[in-house]
C-alpha cells in the first residue's frame, strides 16, 4: 500500500480528541508507490494534520511535484488521506 513520509524542522502535537499536529516551520512530504519508490513530493511553509479525520491542511507556498516533472502550486490545499484526494479553494497553477 502507498505510504508517505513527512520531514519537518519542528512539529507540535496538540493533545486532544482530534489528534492535531502542527508544522509551524513548514514541511515536506514524500509520497511512495507500492514498490516504495517516490511518486511525488509536497512542500509547504505551514501544515496542520488532523489525525481523527485523516486530513492535512497545507498553507503558504504549497508545491507538489511528481516524477514526471508536473508541478502544482497553490496557497492552500487539503489532503484527505483516507479518500486519497487533495483539493483547494484557492487559485491553483499547474505546469
Amino acid at each position: 500500500s502507498p505510504k508517505a513520509k513527512i520531514v519537518t524542522p519542528e512539529m507540535t502535537r496538540i493533545i486532544s480528541d482530534e489528534g492535531i499536529t502542527e508544522f509551524k516551520k513548514g514541511l515536506k512530504i514524500f509520497f511512495y508507490d507500492s514498490q516504495e519508490q517516490i511518486e511525488s513530493s509536497m512542500t509547504a511553509n505551514y501544515g496542520k494534520a488532523f489525525e481523527k479525520n485523516e486530513e492535512l491542511l497545507a498553507k503558504d507556498n504549497v508545491v507538489i511535484i511528481n516524477v514526471k516533472g508536473e508541478k502544482m502550486e497553490t496557497e492552500e490545499l487539503i489532503w484527505k488521506r483516507k479518500y486519497k484526494k487533495i483539493y483547494s479553494y484557492k487559485f491553483v497553477k499547474i505546469t
